[in-house]
Order: C-alpha cells, then structure tokens, then sequence
C-alpha cells in the first residue's frame, strides 16, 4: 500500500472526528479559540461557528455590483481558454492517443 493509501486514510479519520464532535454538539476548538480572542480583545462575539461565519462571509459577499460582474466576467474568461488549454473530449470522437 502506497502514501497515497495512508494519507487518504488519516483524512477520513480527521474528518470523521469532526463530523463525531458536531453530532454530539462539541464547539469547534477554533471557534472557541475565536471566541476567547474576541473576548480578550473587547470585541463582540458572532453567533454560529468559526467555519459557518467564514462560508456565510464568501457566500453573501457585500460588494458593489461592478466587482462581482468583474468577477463573473474573469470567470468566464478563465472557462474560455480552458476550452484551449484542456480542451474537452467530444461524444462521438476517439482520442488519437489511443
């Protein structure tokens, strides 16, 4: 068995303790840590968990409109050329590698 094997498996383990913590209601040690620093600091806390603030931050992003149609424009730029830098295989057609 490779790294590969042992790597992928410490993961799964990683994970499945996370997931063990938040079914049985244990708080995140980062969001407790946080919490700790905010307090310290003499800064409000924020309601939810350190990972659940961080992804409502990039979701509902407050930006003015220009930023975001920039954004989805340089998106669309960067799908564009991976047509030509990975171009994609068409139904129908053989790989002429093969």
């Amino acid at each position: 068995m490779g790294a590969n094997f042992w790597f992928r498996l410490v993961h799964f383990l990683m994970i499945a303790v996370v997931v063990a913590e938040s079914l049985c209601g244990v708080l995140c040690p980062l969001t407790d840590w946080e919490d700790r620093l905010r307090d310290l600091a003499g800064e409000p806390n924020e309601p939810g968990s350190f990972v659940g603030r961080w992804i409502h931050n990039v979701l509902f992003v407050d930006a003015p409109s220009w930023v975001l149609a920039t954004c989805y424009c340089l998106f669309a730029l960067a799908v564009v050329t991976m047509f030509f830098v990975a171009p994609p295989r068409w139904p129908g057609r053989r790989n002429a590698g093969r």
